[in-house]
């Protein structure tokens, strides 16, 4: 009998905390559902003044500004990234014409 309590006793731990959790989480998730389906019924949101819906939809300043500097450095980087292209091809195009002045053999048919 104590190795069978044993074999079983941390299982049946384990089992009673998923049961604990699981629980815990639907009578969450039902609390906060109960509400939700009238939040946002078209009836109530075309009652909202336009400073209301602004409110709720509106990123904040600093979201914005954030934005903003984002936007900016997407820009800056796009342009590096055409001007190391840029050095690519004169690069390219430097080594062959090196390489046809080193080996004018190369040239010769």
């Amino acid at each position: 009998m104590t190795e069978l309590t044993n074999v079983l006793g941390p299982i049946t731990q384990i089992q009673t905390r998923v049961f604990v959790r699981n629980a815990t989480v639907q009578v969450i998730e039902r609390g906060f559902m109960r509400g939700l389906p009238g939040i946002f019924a078209p009836s109530k949101v075309y009652r909202l003044g336009n400073e209301a819906i602004r409110a709720i939809a509106a990123d904040t300043p600093e979201t914005r500004e954030r934005r903003r500097q984002l936007k900016q450095q997407v820009e800056a980087l796009q342009d590096s990234v055409s001007e190391l292209r840029g050095i690519g091809r004169t690069i390219d195009k430097f080594k062959v014409g090196v390489q046809f002045h080193i080996y004018p053999s190369l040239c010769d048919d």
